[in-house]
């Protein structure tokens, strides 16, 4: 017969992959929970929009009560994430 384990619920990690560590070659992930504030910079071409994306899509596809809000500010007048409007 099986086992009966007790469940006990825990909070929920959004973890969200930000790339490679260049020097290990391991993945970084971190709980966005945990940053209440996320600034992403840098010059063209080297992946902002993609990783928008990937949070965004990772955002949508985790339980409604891990989250609270997010808040989405495009500067470029709507161009890339006009996808999203509601």
């Amino acid at each position: 017969l099986p086992k009966t384990i007790a469940f006990t619920p825990s909070p929920i990690a959004v973890e969200i992959i930000f790339g490679t560590d260049l020097l290990t070659g391991e993945v970084v992930a971190l709980d966005v929970r945990k940053l209440p504030h996320l600034l992403i910079m840098g010059t063209s071409g080297f992946g902002k929009s993609m990783f928008l994306h990937q949070l965004i899509t990772q955002l949508v596809c985790t339980p409604p009560d891990a989250v609270d809000r997010v808040i989405l500010v495009d500067l470029k007048g709507g161009v890339e994430f006009k996808v999203y409007e509601q």
